[in-house]
């Protein structure tokens, strides 16, 4: 059952639930959201995650050097009831990974009803289809932008939303369990 986490949520935030591995590339992130201090005062970044990975330092010191520590919202790790909740009540979840074709995060924000903006990387389109946004993650002038439109374009995040669910459900266990049992009859006939 979703709960709402201990640590000071605020009532407008992206999420993206990763650990600090190098190749998440929180560090692409936070270029990104530095591009756009001045112009999204107000943008706020839940960033849930082990900090004790290999990219987390570099993360930290390039937040710290452009001033960004009142955008990230670092509360480390996050049990899933409350990486439920976190999904179902942000604006929207953003992901700058280098790493694919499939990703389980982007899905689980999908079925949850967050609008998703993902790496346009290998295989993420084909996971995603229509039901979201992409930029190049190392392009953070391109990521600010998808990042820009999760924020403040209420009708693209409903449209995202509803595409979001329907695709999701290509996903589903149901489905998992249809695609498993054709698989099976078509080898056995």
């Amino acid at each position: 059952v979703p709960r709402r986490p201990e640590f000071a949520v605020p009532e407008k935030y992206l999420f993206y639930p990763a650990q600090f591995w190098l190749h998440k590339n929180h560090t692409g992130l936070a270029l990104a959201v530095a591009e756009l201090a001045a112009s999204l005062p107000d943008l706020r970044i839940v960033a849930a995650g082990n900090t004790g990975q290999n990219g987390y330092e570099a993360f930290a010191d390039l937040v710290r050097k452009r001033g960004l520590e009142q955008v990230f919202i670092l509360p480390g790790y996050v049990p899933v009831e409350e990486l439920a909740w976190l999904y179902a009540h942000a604006r929207g979840f953003v992901m700058p990974t280098y790493f694919g074709p499939t990703n389980i995060p982007p899905l689980e924000a999908m079925s949850l009803g967050c609008p998703v903006a993902i790496s346009g990387i290998y295989g993420m389109r084909e996971q995603c289809g229509d039901a979201a946004l992409y930029f190049n993650p190392d392009n953070p002038h391109d990521m600010a932008q998808a990042i820009v439109t999760l924020w403040t374009d209420d009708a693209q995040c409903a449209t995202l939303v509803e595409k979001g669910k329907i695709r999701s459900h290509m996903y589903s266990v149901d489905a998992f369990n249809k695609n498993i049992l054709r698989l099976v009859e078509g080898f056995c006939a």
